[in-house]
């Protein structure tokens, strides 16, 4: 391997290190839209849907790197910051993979990357996303936890907010 790519490889690698660091402290800014609910919109999202879009990045290694890190990422930081042990902080974020393993095979099965000058195109694939990791998101929330706080009216809104 050459010197250049050599240099291009490291670049790459440290644009997706970069795009999970911001992508995961960006999650952890949320906004809840109902009360007494487990659903909640959070920037993470949108900072990774923009990273692929602008940067050069594999969008499904990406994703797939903040599933996996996501998850004890946000354990460290709820135990740190509350009572609990890290293994059931584990438990109660691991949801949070559901929603970015969904939201990066909604994007990659949408071919981002390759209809980038596709404005309304991009627009349904980034709403299907949302859509589909939250609700992907609230059915392992259900699973894993045996909680389910979003009622049906909720899910009419979660169509339209996305």
């Amino acid at each position: 391997m050459s010197s250049i790519q050599e240099r291009q490889q490291f670049k790459t690698m440290l644009t997706i290190a970069a795009v999970i660091v911001i992508t995961v402290l960006a999650g952890e800014i949320k906004i809840i839209p109902f009360e007494d609910t487990t659903f909640r919109f959070a920037l993470g999202s949108i900072v990774f849907l923009l990273s692929a879009l602008v940067l050069r990045i594999p969008i499904l290694v990406t994703g797939l790197m903040i599933a996996a890190l996501i998850v004890p990422s946000r354990a460290f930081l709820f135990t740190l910051l509350h009572d609990g042990t890290f293994t059931e902080q584990i438990i109660t974020h691991s949801p949070a993979a559901a929603f970015y393993l969904m939201y990066t095979v909604i994007l990659v099965v949408g071919r981002i990357d390759k209809r980038k000058q596709k404005t309304m195109y991009l627009i349904v694939v980034a709403i299907a996303a949302e859509v589909v990791a939250n609700c992907s998101e609230q059915l392992a929330i259900f699973i894993i936890l045996g909680v389910s706080h979003l009622k049906p009216e909720s899910i009419g809104m979660l169509i339209i907010v996305a």
